[in-house]
């Protein structure tokens, strides 16, 4: 509870402000889903290049 009052805080005092929290909340957000993304394009590329490798075995 005290992190968040940090957090909220005016800028006259030592705090870091509502802007800088929700700016901080979007960057994780927006890191997350393309961390998820990412790991989903590398599967399909993953699986792609099995189904060659097996494909060209089976020649």
């Amino acid at each position: 509870m005290r992190l968040l009052n940090t957090f909220f805080k005016k800028e006259s005092e030592k705090g870091y402000g509502r802007t800088t929290f929700i700016v901080s909340l979007f960057f994780a957000m927006f890191s997350t889903v393309f961390m998820v993304w990412s790991e989903e394009e590398q599967r399909k590329r993953r699986q792609a290049a099995v189904k060659e490798y097996v494909r060209k075995f089976q020649q």
